[in-house]
C-alpha cells in the first residue's frame, strides 16, 4: 500500500493538497463508500467493513453486533444526519442509527436489507432505497409506505431539489419527481435528446442551485437538470480521449463550485 503524504497538483491554477489515509493509519477498511462530517467537527466513513469516525487524529471502528449470527464484514454505504444531528446509517444488513452515548449502532429496520441511499424530505419523512426499492418513513404515524420496483420503478438515487421536491433517479435514465398531492410520480427522460449511450443508469443526483440538479451518469458523465422546464443538457460526456465518464459522487465545495468524482479522477 502507498502513503500519499504532501501531494500537490495543479486544476484550473488552483493548488489542492491530499493525504492519505489508509488501514496503516487506522481506516477499518481502504474501500470507502460514503463520508460525512457533523456539527460537533468528527468526519465519519462507510466502510466495505464497519463505520469510522476520524477526530483530525485517530480513528475509531464502530461494527454491526448480530447476536446468533455468522459474522460478516459491515458494508455502510450510506450515511445521513437529520436536524437533531444523529447519524443514520445505511448498510447491507438494513438501517441503523448511531447511539452517541453508547457509541453503538442501534438497528431501525432489518426488514429491508443493501441500504444504498437516504433522504429527509421537508416534512421530516425519511426516503431510503433498499436495492432498487423506493421507501418511505413517516415518523409521526410509525408508517412505512413501499413503492415496489414491480408497481413503479427500479431506483438508483435520491436527492431533495432545492424547491423540497423529492426525486428518484432510475436505471433506465429517469428521474421520477414525488408529486405529494397525487402521491404518484411524474418522469423525465435525461437521455432524450443525448448521444446514444451503452447505459443509462443514474448513479448520483446534487442540488444546483434555485430550479437545478446535477445529474451523474455511468456512462455519459454530467447532466444539469431544470426542476422548472423538465430539460437538460449534458455539461461534460467524454473524456479528452473520447472515453465515457462514469460520475461516481458530486459534492458542492463553494457557492460556484462543485467537485465531481468519477472513474477518470476529479473533475471541478
Amino acid at each position: 500500500m502507498t502513503l500519499l503524504l504532501g501531494l500537490t497538483c495543479e486544476v484550473s491554477g488552483q493548488s489542492y493538497f491530499f493525504r492519505h489515509y489508509q488501514v496503516e493509519q487506522g481506516l477499518s477498511n481502504n474501500t470507502v463508500f460514503s463520508s460525512l462530517q457533523d456539527e460537533k467537527g468528527f468526519l465519519w466513513f462507510g466502510t466495505k467493513d464497519g463505520l469510522n469516525r476520524f477526530d483530525g487524529y485517530h480513528f475509531k471502528s464502530y461494527n454491526i453486533n448480530e447476536p446468533n449470527r455468522q459474522p460478516a464484514p459491515d458494508f455502510i454505504s450510506c450515511l445521513l444526519l437529520d436536524q437533531s444531528n444523529k447519524l443514520w446509517v445505511g448498510s447491507q444488513k438494513g438501517l441503523f442509527t448511531f447511539d452517541q452515548q453508547q457509541e453503538k449502532l442501534v438497528q431501525f429496520l432489518d426488514s429491508f436489507p443493501e441500504i444504498n441511499s437516504m433522504q429527509f424530505d421537508r416534512k421530516g419523512q425519511l426516503w431510503f432505497l433498499s436495492r432498487f426499492t423506493t421507501c418511505r418513513y413517516n415518523f409521526t404515524n410509525n408508517t412505512l409506505t413501499v413503492f415496489s420496483t414491480r408497481d413503479y420503478f427500479d431506483a438508483t438515487a435520491l436527492s431533495l431539489s432545492p424547491g423540497g421536491d423529492v426525486f428518484v433517479s432510475t436505471l433506465n435514465g429517469y428521474l421520477q419527481r414525488f408529486d405529494e398531492g397525487t402521491g404518484t410520480f411524474q418522469r423525465y427522460d435525461l437521455f432524450a435528446h443525448s448521444p446514444p449511450a451503452s447505459s443509462n443508469w443514474i448513479q448520483e443526483m446534487y442540488p444546483a442551485g434555485p430550479g437545478e440538479l446535477l445529474v451523474g451518469t455511468s456512462n455519459q458523465g454530467l447532466k444539469l437538470f431544470n426542476t422548472e422546464t423538465g430539460d437538460y443538457k449534458d455539461l461534460l460526456i467524454t473524456n479528452p480521449d473520447k472515453t465515457t465518464i462514469y460520475v461516481r459522487d458530486i459534492k458542492k465545495y463553494a457557492a460556484n463550485e462543485f467537485w465531481i468524482a468519477t472513474e477518470s479522477g476529479i473533475f471541478i
